[in-house]
This record gives structure tokens, C-alpha cells and sequence, in this order.
């Protein structure tokens, strides 16, 4: 659920700060290499999964609260983003 923001930097008085953060392990894909947080396919995709789920969120609800969504990818073989915005859709359903 939202929690109150750890920076007053990112409190929004209006509605909620989402924050997105991707990970991708190194033995996840075909390619076995270390990708790094500045990644544009990583970027590409956290920025997706923050304007998707700020679409799906009532983020006047809970004005000057923060809501932080953490994705590890463990295996990519094909529907990574259909699976994360899955995966993050129940996460925040069984949240609450």
C-alpha cells in the first residue's frame, strides 16, 4: 500500500508519487551479460510500467504518499512486458 514519502522532493501534493525500479539478472536472457540500471531497454521499460500503472491507480486517493514497485526479471524469453505488468497488477492487488 502507499506509505508517506521518504523525500520531500518527491512528495506530490495532489496525488501519489510512483516510483518503478527494474533489475534484470545477468543469466535472465540468451546473452549472459550484466545489465547496468542506465540500460535504455531497461529505462524503455520502467518508463512503460510507471505511465501504465499511474493510468490504473487512483493517485488523488492518497495525495503526499509514495508507492515504491520493485521488478526483478529472472527469465526473458519472450512477453517480458505483458509479464511485468501482470506481475505488478497482482503485487498491487494483493496489497490492497
Amino acid at each position: 500500500g502507499p506509505r508517506e514519502c521518504t523525500l520531500r522532493s518527491k512528495e506530490l501534493h495532489d496525488r501519489t508519487y510512483i516510483s518503478v525500479e527494474v533489475s534484470q539478472q545477468p543469466f535472465a536472457s540468451g546473452e549472459h551479460k550484466k545489465r547496468s540500471r542506465g540500460d535504455r531497454q531497461i529505462g524503455e521499460l520502467t518508463n512503460m510500467l510507471k505511465e501504465s500503472v499511474e493510468a490504473l491507480l487512483l493517485t488523488s486517493v492518497y495525495p503526499r504518499s509514495q508507492i515504491d514497485i520493485v521488478v526483478e526479471i529472472l527469465q526473458s524469453d519472450g512477453g517480458l512486458k505483458a509479464a511485468c505488468l501482470n506481475s505488478i497488477t497482482l503485487a498491487l492487488m494483493d496489497a490492497g
